[in-house]
């Protein structure tokens, strides 16, 4: 892999004024001579020759730094995971601090710091912060020579960045392995101390037989975690065989109909079954049917159905077996059996599943609260409106009065001021209470009464437009006297409709028409019947505009409430059921995974048949919990489509991995392609690639990157080597691209993890499976190869330069390949017994 882009080292950096500094210390400090001249200004011809001594400041005179200047640390402070390979270092921002204050001048390219950097267990290294002192054991500095400590300091340049000072140690720990300078699980102290005594000596020298004090500048402790690092791991995994993965043996046996067969787990071989297995598998099927059949027509003594084995899928088809996959599922004790671990899935989970639904639904379940009580009070006063309100118009608006004077009317104002307006003869107060106690039934002014007075007769005879009589003039008698003189009805009547009394002898049409007409009111009596008819459907508490509802309605955004029956919505949740297989039963996710060897990877299927079964049967399962709880959840929906959790890289979003089952045909069969949801990459084959690793690396390196290549055509290793080298690029969302990344990744246990890839198993022989070391910091490394038992040759003993040793020890970062066609060839079993 590439290194970082204008990396370079350079030994190092210091004042160009120490050029001036003469070769021997004095009292432990460089000095030197700096000539100076002095002109006469009045005669510029005079001048002065000299020089002034002066001295540079050396370690003797510090007694710390500023932890401003300090940029990082590798390993971190408090880190509890250290890499026991790398060597220890720390980064100044000031390029020049390890060398500013060395009491010594350059030779070339080697300048000796003057602090160094020491590494040691924590009980080997006593610190007194008050005075400023470290107190390290022997063991600390053995392989220490400080004759060597410019090779332990350099600069780092890197494009686009400020240059950097760092020291490393490269030290090695007694009884460290041979790839390694630390011990595992060890709690270690860093310090950076002065490496020149107050003489300008060295600080220590040769074998130190006894503890050393020092001057302490800065500190930090660390704890190492597992032995090895990315480079040891990767290299020690080795493709494995799947023999004895993915299948678990089960026995059937019921009567005597007995037989031995596998049952596929969600990760599997997925390899064709035998003759001999298809065999038992048949006669099992037809077991499993006749059972069927016997327990859906037995009955007991009392006529009374009995209760047999579940029929899955009862809640999309009424008669499952009536379907392909309904049939596969339901006969097959396999699949049975995986359905079966879905109900059980679904009651050991219950509580976080509907918890999720419930989530999902949001406000819903409030709504239908709202809607059951609306719907509860809308029977109950429909009731009393069907039984107690009047036929009668008249009675109506006479029962609905009190109502009027709050109804809005369109021309404006209230209802009651419509229906008693100037052209109307009803006036408010007929509406009354008082009127209402007044033509109460049976009271003293009702009582002796020839004819019955009744609230709602009284407003029918004040609603009628009356003619006022016509007084005597101008020679001729009142039409009232006339009307009586001649014994005819009163003119009132005779005006409205002068035909309507044939019986009586006088000239009526004459002797109206020539009889003064009393004038007519502007009067227009109120339509009772209309005023009924608009203000009862509106008041009407079974109505669609009902106050009721609407006030409901008002509370619920987005969501009609219909006719008021028990609302139901369809819920998919984004809920990746697998991790309770994981959880519970991870056996079934990944048969035989106890059985992995350490170290190892396996080429392996995802099982969509298994899949679809489990999802059937934990489905099933969740609706009559749902059902139970009261949560409006549609009945016919599918809730948990999600086994995996897949990603759809045309819009990095997750999808589900299954249809709803009340989408399915009735002619396909379980794990068919049409039950799943595409996700950008149509390879034509149901199952997924699955490379499963067991192996510490992902634990300690979880971000590390895991992908597949395209290998060339023609494939030729120098074509190889460059794809190889290349940088990995993910955009291209069809998956025809030289790289690409999982769809789906997870971990089934402490070291097993699984990596899910939307090519078709089939053609993993076309790929490379690479392992790329997460990005980090740079470090240092000191020894190359595994930590075993074996010692290994320290890197950079030959540099002369600090720059040389850090290029001979810098650590590369490393990415791991493996074949794919190896990978299938030990893993996969296509189309194989």
């Amino acid at each position: 892999m590439p290194d970082p882009a204008g990396l370079a080292f350079t030994s190092w950096r210091r004042s160009a004024l120490y050029g001036l500094a003469q070769p021997a210390p004095v009292d432990g400090r460089l000095t030197g001579r700096l000539d100076l001249s002095m002109t006469d200004t009045a005669d510029p011809g005079v001048t002065t020759p000299g020089s002034v001594p002066f001295h540079f400041i050396a370690p003797r005179d510090i007694d710390g730094i500023d932890p401003r200047t300090v940029l990082r640390t590798a390993p971190a402070a408090g880190v509890v995971d250290a890499e026991t390979t790398k060597m220890v270092h720390i980064d100044f921002a000031d390029p020049a601090l390890p060398w500013q204050y060395s009491p010594t001048r350059a030779a070339g390219a080697a300048l000796r710091p003057w602090m160094v950097l020491l590494v040691g267990e924590s009980a080997d290294m006593e610190i007194d912060r008050a005075a400023g002192r470290i107190r390290v054991q022997p063991s600390v500095i053995a392989d220490l020579d400080l004759t060597r400590s410019h090779l332990w300091a350099h600069v780092q340049r890197e494009d686009g960045r400020d240059e950097v000072a760092r020291l490393v140690c490269p030290h090695r720990v007694p009884g460290a392995p041979g790839g390694e300078v630390l011990i595992a699980h060890r709690d270690y102290t860093a310090a950076v101390v002065t490496a020149f005594d107050n003489g300008a000596g060295p600080a220590w020298t040769g074998q130190v037989g006894s503890p050393i004090d020092l001057t302490l500048l800065y500190s930090w402790s660390f704890r190492t975690g597992d032995s090895g690092d990315f480079e040891s791991l990767a290299t020690a995994i080795d493709p494995d065989s799947s023999s004895g993965l993915g299948t678990a043996a089960m026995r059937y046996a019921r009567g005597a109909v007995q037989a031995d067969v596998h049952v596929r787990g969600a990760i599997s071989t997925l390899a064709d079954d035998t003759d001999a297995e298809i065999t038992q598998v048949d006669r099992l099927r037809d077991d499993v049917a006749a059972l069927l059949a016997d327990a859906e027509a037995s009955h007991d003594p009392l006529g009374r159905t009995v209760i047999g084995p579940p029929h899955y899928g009862r809640s999309w088809v009424a008669d499952p077996r009536t379907t392909t996959w309904g049939t596969t599922l339901n006969d097959d004790p396999r699949l049975r059996g995986t359905a079966a671990l879905g109900v059980r899935m679904g009651q050991d989970a219950q509580d976080d599943l509907v918890a999720a639904i419930v989530a999902e639904l949001g406000a819903t379940t409030l709504a239908a609260h709202l809607i059951a009580h609306l719907a509860f009070g809308v029977e109950i006063s429909g009731s009393l409106w069907r039984r107690k309100l009047p036929d009668d118009a008249t009675e109506q608006v006479a029962l609905l009065a009190p109502l009027l004077r709050r109804l809005r009317a369109t021309s404006g104002g209230s209802a009651m001021e419509a229906i008693t307006g100037a052209e109307s003869p009803l006036v408010p107060e007929v509406f009354s209470t008082a009127a209402r106690r007044m033509l109460r039934p049976r009271t003293a002014r009702t009582r002796h009464t020839t004819a019955p007075i009744t609230h709602t007769s009284a407003i029918g005879y004040v609603n009628t437009c009356r003619l006022d009589p016509v007084p005597a003039g101008d020679g001729f008698p009142g039409i009232d006297s006339v009307a009586e003189a001649l014994g005819a009805p009163p003119a009132e009547d005779l005006l409205r409709d002068p035909r309507s009394h044939r019986g009586v002898e006088f000239p009526v049409d004459i002797v109206v028409s020539l009889l003064p007409q009393p004038p007519r009111p502007r009067c227009d009596p109120t339509h009772l019947g209309g005023v009924a008819g608009m203000i009862t459907p509106r008041l009407d508490p079974r109505g669609p505009n009902s106050p009721g509802r609407r006030r409901v309605q008002s509370r619920i955004h987005g969501l009609d409430i219909g006719d008021l029956r028990p609302p139901e919505y369809p819920a998919g949740v984004d809920y990746p059921t697998w991790i309770l297989l994981r959880d519970r039963a991870k056996e079934w996710l990944l048969p035989g995974v106890g059985t992995l060897d350490p170290d190892s990877v396996v080429a392996m299927q995802t099982n969509p048949t298994f899949i679809d079964a489990f999802l059937v049967g934990i489905n099933e399962q969740i609706l009559g919990e749902l059902r139970w709880r009261n949560i409006p959840i549609n009945r016919s929906s599918t809730p948990l489509l999600s086994f995996w959790r897949h990603i759809d890289y045309r819009t990095g979003a997750r999808v589900a991995d299954i249809r709803g089952v009340g989408d399915w045909t009735d002619t396909s069969d379980l794990g068919d392609a049409e039950h799943q949801v595409p996700t950008g990459v149509d390879h034509g084959a149901t199952g997924d690639l699955v490379l499963v690793f067991r192996t510490d690396l992902f634990r300690r390196y979880p971000k590390t990157l895991v992908y597949l290549i395209r290998k060339p055509v023609p494939d030729n290793p120098a074509t190889v080597d460059q794809l190889l080298r290349q940088t990995p690029g993910f955009l291209d969302p069809t998956g025809s691209g030289n790289h690409i990344g999982p769809n789906f990744q997870g971990t089934i246990s402490r070291d097993v993890v699984f990596f899910s890839f939307d090519i078709d198993p089939d053609t993993l022989e076309k790929f490379w499976v690479v392992l790329d070391e997460p990005p980090t910091e740079l470090r240092f490394r000191r020894f190359n190869g595994d930590a075993d038992d074996a010692p290994a040759a320290p890197l950079g003993e030959s540099a002369t330069t600090s720059a040389v040793f850090a290029n001979a020890t810098l650590d590369h970062p490393t990415r791991v390949a493996f074949d794919g066609a190896d990978l299938k060839a030990r893993g996969l079993a296509i189309g194989t017994a």
